[in-house]
């Protein structure tokens, strides 16, 4: 027997007959040329769907098209009708004058961020401008106020230099959880550089207490202004208070006269100790600012700003001499050559002419 059934074999002719009915079995020690053939039916079957697939969305696209004209549709039929041909008309001139009103919309325009500039003060033009309040100060006002819901009992007072304008903003802050504001009434205060607003709000600290017989325990400044940048202002402070200072903190907590500090650092983080009273510069914590609500902003209305008068302004011993834009970056050339040799010869002649090397 083998597995096609029974042969009769003859060893003086050396040959061998099959002659078992039965059907012969499959050879799997073969490649199974059947399967092959699945394969390729299965292929085929997957870029028939595929090309199907690219059909039906053709036409859903070639009907939404028509569909969004406001044009009706007619066969051709109903197009040679006579008595259909005064309707068609009026049809045809309502959907042009429904083109032509939609024609007529505005675009929408895409806002371009431009610099502009003073050219007689050489400073940004900012007429017309509103102040708002820093982003750094936002986070600092933002980890205070937690730091008052936690603890309770406590307050937030806000202070700012400039002019009448400021006062918008320092409303803003009282909408979002400050308990009192404070204006330093000082017009020229872009002349006054990181030492000079320090020694202008640690007087504006003493005064405050004085008016208000407590004592701060704690003074949240933003890590840095989103103008200049410097991140002065908060350790220059600390060095007028004699008191400690932590920068880029990103969480506090205060107990028992000393506050736990969190403070981020290229590698990790610290957790720092300080005693009481200190100043916080703070960086970007896990959190954004909450928003006002109506309700907020109706009692932050009703609530007084408190001026208070600078006194001897102290000398700076910077000055921004001037303020400008960087040069606007010109268009590139393009080297057209018939080989990559004819390129490289073109573009060093352009260096050459431009006297780069």
């Amino acid at each position: 027997m083998t597995r096609d059934g029974v042969v009769e074999v003859n060893e003086t002719q050396q040959t061998a007959e099959r002659i078992s009915s039965r059907e012969a079995d499959s050879d799997f020690s073969q490649p199974d040329s059947a399967a092959a053939e699945r394969v390729i039916e299965h292929l085929d079957a997957a870029h028939t769907r595929k090309a199907n697939k690219k059909a039906v969305k053709k036409e859903q696209e070639a009907t939404a098209l028509r569909t969004s004209t406001s044009r009706l549709q007619f066969t051709e039929e109903e197009l040679a009708a006579p008595e259909l041909e005064r309707y068609i008309e009026k049809s045809n001139k309502a959907a042009d004058r429904l083109d032509a009103a939609k024609a007529a919309i505005p675009k929408q325009k895409k806002l371009v961020k431009e610099r502009t500039f003073d050219e007689a003060t050489g400073k940004p033009a900012l007429d017309g401008v509103t102040p708002v309040v820093n982003a750094f100060d936002t986070y600092a006002e933002e980890m205070a106020v937690r730091l008052k819901e936690a603890v309770g009992e406590s307050e937030v007072t806000v202070v700012s230099i400039g002019d009448d304008s400021v006062k918008n903003s320092l409303k803003n802050c009282l909408a979002v959880g400050a308990d009192h504001a404070y204006l330093v009434k000082y017009d020229e205060v872009e002349k006054l550089d990181g030492a000079a607003v320090a020694k202008l709000l640690a007087k504006a600290k003493s005064d405050i207490e004085a008016t208000e017989g407590k004592t701060f325990d704690l003074v949240f400044c933003g890590k840095e202004s989103t103008d200049y940048a410097a991140s002065q202002t908060g350790l220059l402070l600390a060095a007028e208070l004699n008191v400690p200072a932590v920068a880029n903190v990103v969480a506090v907590e205060a107990a028992d006269g000393k506050a736990t500090i969190k403070q981020e650092t290229e590698t990790g983080y610290n957790e720092i100790e300080a005693s009481l009273p200190c100043v916080v510069t703070i960086q970007k914590p896990n959190y954004d600012p909450r928003y006002p609500t109506i309700k907020s902003k109706m009692a932050a209305r009703k609530k007084p700003i408190g001026e208070l008068v600078t006194g001897d302004v102290p000398a700076s011993s910077m000055e921004v001499v001037k303020v400008y834009a960087p040069a606007k970056r010109q268009a590139g050339v393009k080297i057209k050559a018939e080989s990559p040799e004819e390129a490289v010869a073109n573009a060093m002649k352009l260096i050459a002419d431009a006297k780069v090397l």
